[in-house]
């Protein structure tokens, strides 16, 4: 993955010159998400979504801040979030590999797998890597 600390110092700098631009918080978010540090990740992303107008920032935010409320325990947020993330933007399929591994955690295996197989049909695996495939094998097969 490379060095996430390093990167989110490269996108705060891109955002301090051009704070009209929330690309690079988005970035941000999900780079402090890799790093485990899901707190920091929430915030960022709700920066995003406070400040922006923007259907395509709003929805990786909300996806994004929805993976980190699943890692710090809280289902029912993250489910919120994910399902605004694929409301805003249904052709998305790292949101619906987020709300399958909700649905994983909450132990709704048929509903996860709906999820992974709409990740695939949208082309998952093509852009990240086997990931859904396996989750796949361990909980639909």
């Amino acid at each position: 993955m490379g060095k996430p600390a390093e990167a989110i110092q490269f996108l705060l700098k891109a955002f301090a010159l051009d704070t009209t631009t929330l690309g690079p918080l988005i970035s941000v978010s999900y780079q402090l998400g890799v790093m485990g540090d899901h707190s920091a990740a929430i915030t960022y992303a709700t920066r995003v979504i406070d400040k922006d107008p923007g259907v395509k920032s709003k929805s990786y935010a909300y996806n994004n801040r929805g993976y980190s409320k699943m890692k710090l325990g809280d289902y029912k947020g993250a489910r919120e979030d994910i399902n605004k993330s694929i409301k805003l933007n249904p052709y998305n399929p790292y949101a619906y590999r987020n709300r399958a591994l909700v649905y994983i955690e909450l132990k709704k295996y048929k509903r996860a797998c709906k999820d992974l197989d709409k990740a695939l049909e949208l082309g998952f695996t093509v852009r990240y890597g086997n990931e859904v495939i396996e989750l796949q094998n361990k909980y639909c097969r």
